[in-house]
């Protein structure tokens, strides 16, 4: 299953979005896309779970907001 996620859709984004797709993959082993800036989702993913951890990032620097 392809799972991918805006990553920025939160109101304290995007802390929630990449805690799921860490646990995504360390409970179901479903690897997740998420799409948001890289330069603000790399370095939360990393802290959160290592350099290396199998979540996919697309980069996107529009975001809209309310």
């Amino acid at each position: 299953m392809k799972i991918v996620l805006d990553a920025m859709g939160s109101d304290t984004c995007p802390e929630p979005e990449v805690a799921a797709a860490v646990e995504a993959y360390r409970q179901f082993g479903e690897r997740v896309t998420l799409v948001g800036p890289t330069a603000v989702l790399k370095p939360r993913l990393e802290a959160l779970a290592g350099a290396d951890f199998p979540v996919d990032l697309v980069d996107a620097t529009d975001i809209i907001t309310m």
